[in-house]
């Protein structure tokens, strides 16, 4: 049997380039590679996290050397993997400042290419031998397989390229013009105007954060805007690309979900198909089901919440990949929800794993390209502190990194004066209350059908024209019920 072959990489490239960054005290080399490389770069495990951290303390301007890169390492838990400081020590013995340091990034990101190709030529191969015979299939298998090699083979040498800022103000605004003459969205519409209007729809490599208390209806809410992406109901979307969202799902079952889209898009009241079993309705159910505006883009991976989840952030990566690298452009990723994601580490406390968590999402967001909606909770103090029940950042279950990873922060509750009320539709209102992509503090006012599991954009009231809303400052720490402390 022909032995296993290692990858090619080049270990004493890949150290070098580290002692560089570690006796760079004048912080004169870092800022020549850092944009030019990722921890991907690295072959050896170690060699990556140790760039990682390096990259992290350039960025936040703090100095780079051996005693403040294991210092973040010590606190990251991760300082052991790379070798404990007698394996940086050794880096920095080891290292020197070449004259073009580039030219030893450049050929970092060559091996990884190789490296890359080699992965994907084992795919394609993989996949070719278990092709259908169909001919459309071989065409399409045989036309878009040139593709990725292509792009591998050329995404080395467009990392990170410095350019002029008038430059990248023309570029913006040339795909600002494209996008209003082809009539594409610069975000994913929801089916919800408003929220549209207030945060330009939702951007790939964007992470959205819906928090709030248990039976509000966030999972409900979630469901409503990825049904009205997958069928295009009320959705401007990009006329060149279907839609197609990833739902994940650890909140509810197959079931639930299933009876949540067929009550949502038939608009018909959730007994009419369980305790009535009305032929009508059933009939309504799979027309819409047959109909071209049906959900055909809408694929879900439901977990039970009680059983043990196997659901993690790896395995959310793994399958958006799998879907682009059938050529799917993924118009939205959905996590119901946060706080049950399954990790695989163990962490010093909630905070920090859940911290992780938040980081791991926006990590696969930006390399996917993909809007990302993730569901958490609220802890309980937001409806004992919030002036009528309206939540603030602080109220943020578990973990501050929540909010500062994330794009936009939007929180759904009830009005003081509807939390009484029985019956339907209950005033929910949708507080937009961090975004990156515009104005905060802007309250939209929903009118939930709980029978129909539908959100419809409350008519009465409807919301001014957005406008900023001031915010009051935030305290420095909150706790949340669990215990944990995590600073603002």
């Amino acid at each position: 049997m022909e032995p296993s072959r290692v990858p090619p990489h080049d270990r004493d490239v890949e150290g070098a380039l580290l002692g560089a960054l570690l006796l760079d005290s004048q912080n004169k080399v870092a800022p020549l590679v850092i944009g030019l490389l990722q921890q991907q770069d690295f072959y050896i495990g170690a060699h990556g996290l140790i760039f990682a951290a390096i990259a992290k303390l350039a960025a936040a301007g703090d100095r780079v050397d051996v005693v403040t890169v294991g210092t973040l390492l010590k606190d990251e838990e991760r300082i052991k993997e790379v070798g404990g400081m007698t394996y940086l020590t050794e880096l920095l013995n080891a290292g020197f400042v070449p004259d073009h340091i580039e030219s030893y990034a450049k050929r970092l990101r060559e091996l990884r290419a190789v490296r890359e190709t080699i992965a994907h030529a084992q795919m394609v191969a993989a996949q070719g031998y278990v092709l259908s015979t169909d001919p459309d299939a071989v065409k399409d298998y045989l036309g878009k397989v040139p593709k990725k090699f292509t792009d591998i083979a050329t995404s080395i040498y467009q990392r990170c390229k410095p350019k002029m800022a008038m430059d990248l103000i023309k570029e913006y605004l040339a795909k600002l013009m494209k996008r209003a003459d082809d009539g594409t969205p610069l975000g994913q519409h929801t089916g919800f105007a408003p929220l549209d209007e207030c945060t330009g729809g939702l951007r790939k490599g964007s992470l959205y954060i819906v928090a709030a208390r248990p039976s509000v209806g966030k999972s409900t809410f979630a469901l409503n805007v990825a049904a009205n992406i997958a069928a295009s109901v009320g959705v401007r979307r990009d006329p060149t690309s279907d839609p197609y969202v990833l739902f994940f799902s650890l909140e509810m079952g197959e079931d639930e979900i299933s009876e949540k889209l067929v009550t949502y898009l038939t608009e018909e009241n959730v007994q009419e198909f369980t305790s009535r079993a009305n032929p009508r309705s059933f009939q309504k159910a799979f027309s819409v089901m047959n109909d071209a505006q049906g959900p055909r883009c809408l694929d879900v991976r439901a977990e039970a919440k009680h059983s043990p989840a196997t659901i993690r952030a790896d395995i959310i990566q793994a399958q958006a990949q799998l879907a682009q690298s059938g050529h799917r452009s993924i118009s939205l990723v959905v996590v119901d929800y946060l706080l049950l994601l399954q990790n695989d580490r163990n962490y010093e406390n909630r905070a920090v794993e859940v911290g992780a968590l938040t980081r791991a999402l926006k990590v696969i967001a930006s390399e996917c390209q993909v809007p990302m909606l993730v569901l958490t909770q609220l802890n309980r103090s937001a409806e004992k502190d919030a002036k009528g029940n309206r939540p603030d950042l602080i109220h943020l279950k578990s973990s501050g990194d929540i909010e500062q990873d994330a794009n936009v922060v939007m929180f759904l509750w009830r009005p003081e004066e509807s939390t009484a009320a029985v019956s339907e539709p209950r005033r929910v209102m949708l507080t937009v209350a961090k975004n990156r992509q515009g104005p905060t503090g802007i309250d939209i006012p929903f009118d939930f059908y709980g029978a129909q599991s539908r959100f419809v954009v409350a008519k009465e009231d409807a919301p001014p024209p957005v406008k900023a809303v001031p915010r009051p400052p935030p305290a420095t720490y909150a706790e949340d019920q669990v215990g944990g402390i995590y600073w603002e």
